[in-house]
């Protein structure tokens, strides 16, 4: 737009999503400068990774994320069915080196493969301690 500074004009916001859900993070800019998105898990990694830059996917980020351009200057980052590793920080990038915003994205709900852990855990765990106990109950009587 000749005459006005490039800038965003929606950015992400901190989202709070159901593990399975889909999440759409807004990010759009009143200029001809493509965006970039980049992510930083929330697993305590703190290596970068560039999910779009000036508006082509990486490596990364092929089949895992998609890009909404229905309107013009639009570039929101959608996520069809979120799992604990698109948990992190977002942060979309106008041109080079424009205009940026950043966003935390939280993921809530239950695990099936830790549930299933932890049930077979605690069923070993009992298995174990009726075990002992018997053990020792047989070892009292014949002492």
């Amino acid at each position: 737009m000749k005459g006005t500074a490039a800038a965003l004009i929606n950015v992400p916001r901190n989202e709070v999503v159901f593990l399975n859900a889909s999440i759409e993070l807004q990010c759009s800019t009143n200029s001809d400068e493509p965006i970039s998105w980049s992510f930083i898990p929330a697993d305590g990694h703190i290596v970068t990774d560039w999910l779009l830059i000036h508006g082509n996917f990486t490596a990364y980020s092929v089949g895992k994320y998609k890009i909404d351009r229905s309107i013009r200057g639009q570039y929101n980052l959608v996520i069809d069915s979120v799992d604990f590793s698109y948990a992190g920080r977002y942060r979309c990038t106008e041109g080079s080196f424009g205009t940026e915003s950043e966003a935390e994205l939280v993921v809530i709900g239950k695990d099936a493969i830790d549930f299933f852990f932890c049930d077979f855990f605690k069923s070993v765990t009992y298995l174990l301690c009726r075990i002992l106990q018997i053990s020792k109950y047989n070892l009292k009587m014949y002492t």
